[in-house]
């Protein structure tokens, strides 16, 4: 994320990503929530695995770049969603600064 970011491609890469709530694989993601709207980012999901990387803005306005993967959980689908979701809004609160 942080070579695209800095790189010539940067607006094409990052409007080329799905946008929470609103298409492709982030079109029911995130609704209702601060993230709607705001996320862009790409899914990827096998057995027990669910990641997703991108770029948002958080609370105060600051573009952060993410990747969170969860790896070999015991969690139903909705279940990670709500854990993905929590993780995400922490980063968009700016918790942990």
């Amino acid at each position: 994320m942080k070579f695209m970011y800095d790189g010539k491609c940067k607006d094409q890469f990052f409007h080329s990503l799905p946008v929470a709530g609103v298409d492709g694989t982030l079109k029911n993601s995130f609704k209702g929530t601060p993230l709607e709207q705001n996320l862009r980012g790409k899914t990827g999901s096998m057995e027990r695995v669910r990641s997703l990387a991108g770029t948002m803005k958080t609370i105060d306005g600051k573009t952060i770049l993410f990747a969170v993967l969860l790896n070999n959980f015991d969690l139903t689908a909705p279940e990670t969603s709500k854990l993905l979701e929590t993780i995400l809004l922490s980063f968009y609160n700016n918790e942990g600064d």
